[in-house]
């Protein structure tokens, strides 16, 4: 009888607690969104608004409305699981930056995609999706002992310059909210 009770005090505070801190833990992780949003958000961004209906991801507007860039999400199979990006396009579909959003590779080989603790990931600013495939054959290194995790980020940008919306579904400025 005691193990019930004390079974049911505990599922009660881990239910409550979940509760009261999921309001929270949802802004933060939007929070969290929106600063990757407007770090890669070319300059002369006025506003960010989502992709045309049917597409992930965002659009980088300029104040008339001119598409600068497109903000794709896209993910693929690493070692030790998904590996989620956030990828920047030019309206010319070259990448002008990648971002990991999360993953699960092991830590001191394939977490080096990651730019706090690196710059492989930069070596894919200025790509066209021809390029992107492993030295020789394309213009990305691989991150030693990691080259699955290599491959994963390589294919979820192919990815997203695939499932890019066209350049010319740019929004009408005119119907669109200002970005925070």
């Amino acid at each position: 009888m005691k193990l019930a009770l004390f079974a049911l005090v505990t599922l009660g505070a881990v239910s409550l607690t979940q509760a009261l801190s999921e309001g929270r833990i949802e802004a933060n992780r939007q929070a969290h969104q929106d600063a990757l949003l407007q770090s890669l958000a070319p300059q002369g961004t006025a506003r960010l608004v989502p992709a045309p209906a049917g597409d992930q991801g965002w659009q980088a507007l300029d104040e008339s409305g001119t598409l600068l860039a497109t903000l794709q999400p896209s993910s693929a199979l690493g070692y030790a699981g998904p590996v989620e990006v956030l990828v920047a396009l030019t309206p010319q579909r070259r990448v002008t930056a990648v971002r990991v959003v999360d993953h699960r590779e092991t830590p001191g080989l394939g977490d080096a995609i990651e730019r706090r603790k690196g710059p492989w990931i930069d070596q894919f600013e200025g790509l066209a999706r021809h390029q992107l495939d492993l030295a020789p054959q394309g213009a990305i290194e691989a991150l030693t002992g990691a080259t699955i995790t290599s491959r994963a980020v390589i294919q979820a940008v192919n990815e997203a310059m695939m499932t890019a919306g066209s350049p010319r579904d740019t929004p009408d400025a005119s119907n669109q909210e200002p970005s925070p």
